[in-house]
């Protein structure tokens, strides 16, 4: 009895220790940063391989992850204006993915752990968030976080990097909102064409500027797009 109220009691004091706090790692170790300007806590770093690994191998086992002859992961979208529900490609494994699959098991191959996850769908992005109760930034959060960053071009360079070297920083200290990969964000482009927003510079482009609003088919698999979770604050 003593011990489910101090389970209790220390589940308390965290939750209310997160509010106060600007920063927590989360139980998948992903260190979340407030950013108060939104009331939301935003995820230090662009998701890495080993991150997005430990996702694919998680939902494997609960069979939200499969993969098909051809080596394309799928997973499950519930469908909106443009796309369908069913299963949607999430990333597909070819000789020179970063992400391989073995024995019934996803792994990275070595020195790619740290690199930011890319080569991913919308959908991807869009399912990683959902399974943990994450979201993806609205267009706004995401344009609020951009003009928080101090970019450095001198630092920039064309091949992509660990997700924790600094290119860029915003003043709570949230990693390369502008810099390494660009990111997958959840809304549509616009009510015209069913391209989902991507924002930020990466190591292919520099913008001008550097929110520019871009945009691309969901099912795309791009070599310099990742994402970024963000997680409410709740009050």
């Amino acid at each position: 009895m003593y011990k489910k109220i101090h389970i209790y009691l220390f589940i308390i004091l965290f939750t209310m220790n997160c509010k106060k706090e600007k920063t927590f790692f989360d139980e998948n170790g992903i260190e979340f940063i407030k950013f108060s300007k939104n009331n939301i806590f935003v995820s230090k770093y662009e998701i890495s391989n080993q991150t997005f690994i430990n996702f694919l191998n998680d939902g494997y086992k609960k069979n939200i992850i499969t993969i098909d002859s051809l080596n394309r992961v799928l997973g499950s979208y519930d469908g909106d204006r443009y796309y369908n529900e069913g299963l949607k490609i999430l990333y597909k494994i070819n000789t020179e993915s970063d992400i391989q699959f073995e024995d019934s098991s996803f792994y990275c191959l070595n020195d790619r752990n740290l690199l930011p996850v890319r080569k991913i769908s919308w959908f991807a992005s869009h399912l990683f968030c959902s399974y943990y109760e994450y979201r993806l930034p609205k267009e706004n959060e995401w344009l609020n976080l951009s003009l928080e960053s101090s970019y450095n071009d001198q630092l920039f360079e064309n091949k992509v990097t660990e997700v924790n070297k600094i290119f860029d920083l915003t003043t709570d200290g949230i990693v390369n909102i502008n810099s390494n990969v660009s990111e997958w964000i959840e809304p549509f482009f616009d009510n015209q064409w069913p391209y989902k927003q991507i924002r930020g510079v990466s190591y292919k482009n520099i913008f001008d500027p550097l929110n520019k609003k871009l945009g691309n088919y969901a099912p795309q698999l791009l070599e310099d797009v990742g994402f970024r979770p963000i997680i409410d604050i709740k009050k």
